[in-house]
């Protein structure tokens, strides 16, 4: 009998929490703005996407906050 252990296909973390940030804010402005003429379904995938990062980064909202902050400081 042969035993196998599969490793994982990819890192456990891919993306730091502030690139995750970051890909959330943008997917919010893809469906947010009227910058794309975005399908029901693609709508979905990318709030799907949105998602699965809440998921990943517990603070995600004060990340946001964060970054909102210092972009209005630069300005």
């Amino acid at each position: 009998m042969r035993s196998t252990i599969q490793a994982p296909l990819l890192p456990e973390q891919l993306f730091s929490p502030e690139q995750m940030t970051e890909v959330y804010r943008r997917c919010a402005d893809s469906v947010d703005g009227d910058f794309f003429g975005l399908t029901a379904e693609q709508e979905r995938n990318i709030r799907s996407v949105q998602q699965q990062i809440k998921d990943c980064v517990p603070d995600l909202g004060e990340r946001i906050r964060q970054q909102e902050d210092a972009m209005e400081q630069t300005m």
